[in-house]
């Protein structure tokens, strides 16, 4: 089973498949561009496996695995990174490592700026937004992708479970864990409310069964 990033335990099976599923829907599209965009990549493990899961699943060349954290990123381990084959790491627009050109991890002071410089509208088919868990990071983040997400896209929301609300401080927005009031603000939890998204899943973290993992939501652009 492929391993993912900070307490991911127990959602491995729902990423896979979110993301295999997803590509095989779209597989009659010949050669659509395919962009996954995970926000909060810290020391690259979820994005490494995401970069395997749509290399194994999609049958084309068009397609690429973009992350994004800040330049002094908290959570980033460059050894961690630097152990990884088919990363192509940049650094303020500056390639510091040749690698595959299908996994590319930017780092900015300005991420939502640069989210918004560099998609096109309706150009991204899944992201993950797993950076900062206060409430108005997470509302932020959504609202910057959410016109760059293609129709049935789809966003996850890392941290999301009502578990894990008002553990771990959140230095940015100067409050405890708080995914779910960003999601909710955002309107995504109540599907008469965004009428342009449909919620897909709310899963639990394994917290609740004694391990380490924190929940995940995940939505769909009708």
């Amino acid at each position: 089973m492929k391993k993912f990033g900070i307490r991911t335990t127990g959602l491995e099976f729902i990423f896979e498949t979110t993301v295999s599923n997803y590509i095989k829907s779209v597989t009659n599209k010949l050669e659509q561009e395919f962009t996954f965009l995970e926000i909060g990549s810290a020391g690259c493990v979820s994005m490494k496996s995401f970069y395997e899961i749509i290399k194994e699943n999609i049958n084309h060349d068009n397609w690429s695995v973009r992350g994004l954290d800040l330049c002094e990123g908290w959570s980033l381990d460059w050894n961690q990174i630097n152990s990884f084959e088919g990363l192509k790491i940049f650094k303020e627009e500056e390639c510091s490592k040749d690698g595959d050109n299908h996994s590319i991890l930017n780092l900015t002071d300005k991420p939502r700026e640069w989210i918004d410089e560099t998609f096109e509208e309706k150009s991204i088919d899944i992201c993950f937004i797993d950076g900062c868990h206060g409430s108005k990071c997470v509302y932020k983040d959504f609202k910057v992708v959410e016109s760059k997400i293609k129709n049935n896209g789809i966003v996850m929301f890392h941290d999301s479970g009502m578990e894990e609300m008002g553990t771990d401080w959140q230095d940015c927005c100067k409050e405890y864990i708080n995914v779910r009031k960003g999601i909710y603000d955002a309107g995504l939890l109540n599907p008469n409310e965004n009428k342009n998204w449909e919620p897909l899943a709310d899963v639990v973290g394994s917290r609740v069964h004694g391990l380490d993992g924190n929940g995940l939501f995940i939505t769909r652009k009708r």
